[in-house]
This record gives C-alpha cells, sequence and structure tokens, in this order.
C-alpha cells in the first residue's frame, strides 16, 4: 500500500507532482528583515540596527538575523509621519 504526500495525485498511468489545491503549511511571515525594513524606510540597514539598538524600533534577534514586526514598522512609519507634519 503506497502513500501519496499532499501534492502528489496519482492517475491511472502513475502519479504526477501538482500543487493544486494544496496550502503550503507555513503562514504570511509577518516579520521584515533588515534590509527589507532599510528599504521600506528609504535608509541604510545600518540605519535600521542603530534605531534597533537605541530603542526606536523594536525588533528580535534569531540567529544572526534581526527580524522587525511588520507592526512595528507601521507603528513607527505613522510616528515619523507625525513628528513631519508638527515640524
Amino acid at each position: 500500500m503506497s502513500q501519496t504526500s499532499p501534492i502528489e495525485t496519482s492517475t491511472g498511468s502513475g502519479s504526477r507532482t501538482s500543487t493544486e489545491g494544496w496550502r503550503s503549511p507555513m503562514p504570511a511571515v509577518p516579520f521584515l528583515t533588515v534590509r527589507e525594513a532599510a528599504e521600506l524606510l528609504r535608509v541604510s540597514p545600518t540605519r535600521v540596527r542603530h534605531l534597533i539598538y537605541f530603542g526606536h524600533l523594536k525588533a528580535e534577534k534569531v540567529g544572526p538575523l534581526w527580524l522587525l514586526p511588520k507592526d512595528e514598522m507601521r507603528r513607527y512609519q505613522g510616528q515619523r509621519r507625525q513628528r513631519h507634519v508638527e515640524s
């Protein structure tokens, strides 16, 4: 008795691989890397690391990477816009 994986479907002449009807077990990642955050903010990755270090941005260290929650980026961008408007 053979078992097929979620992406393999059986046909009369054998099996084929298909992604139709298959969902990834990983949800969309709610984090950005330092490089992605830098592109979004239009600053250098070094500047993003400084913002993390001095507590202006919240981030999580995962191995060698800093990951910034997307919600945190939205908060920071709103705060940044507010300061710009008040100036």
